[in-house]
């Protein structure tokens, strides 16, 4: 698996990738795993027609789009000019932490 140094950012609520993913790591193993996560499942599991996830098998790249595309388009964005695309979203944050996250943050 892959291992990454995620710090708190309080000052910052809406951009703390550590206190977001343990509140998703918990809301995972409480409501959707009903167990403690295994070292071979994944964060942000396939989920079947049944609602039924597989944490064997990761989310595609398609269904994070579409989902992208439905909340875009109930925002009444003009999507026009540009569609914002799973590429947007963790290039974003990338882009923050190089450019203003203080070293260590």
């Amino acid at each position: 698996g892959h291992i990454y140094e995620i710090y708190p950012q309080p000052e910052l609520p809406a951009a703390d990738l550590d206190y977001h993913m343990k509140v998703w790591i918990n809301y995972l193993e409480t409501h959707v795993y009903g167990r403690a996560l295994q070292d071979e499942d994944y964060l942000f599991p396939s989920i079947n027609v049944n609602s039924v996830a597989h944490p064997e098998r990761p989310m595609s790249h398609d269904i994070v789009q579409k989902w992208i595309d439905k909340f875009t388009a109930s925002t009444g964005i003009d999507n026009s000019k540009a569609w914002p695309t799973t590429h947007c979203f963790r290039k974003g944050g990338a882009q923050y932490q190089f450019m203003f996250a203080l070293i260590g943050k």
